[in-house]
């Protein structure tokens, strides 16, 4: 288990230091929502309305859409509207 738990955060680094490559610089929280979204069951994204005001939360996911970073899913379109709940 510890071995997937490394094996997923190396694969996230690489992740990360491509879309820095791809978009230039970027807020934390666009990092930290492109971690949830990539890397978090649907869940659990929900949940971290809970941690960053929901508004904030949704017009960030919105706004790495339209910049290509996000890709839009069904699922994420459950996340955005349940972030703006």
């Amino acid at each position: 288990m510890a071995e997937d738990w490394l094996k997923k955060k190396k694969e996230l680094e690489k992740r990360m230091l491509k879309v820095l490559k791809e978009s230039g610089p970027l807020k934390p929280l666009d990092l930290w929502a492109i971690i949830s979204m990539q890397y978090v069951k649907h869940l659990e994204i929900v949940y971290l309305k809970d941690i960053v005001p929901r508004y904030i939360l949704q017009g960030t996911m919105v706004r790495l859409i339209d910049k290509g970073i996000l890709k839009m899913t069904d699922e994420l379109k459950v996340t955005i509207n349940k972030a703006a709940e």
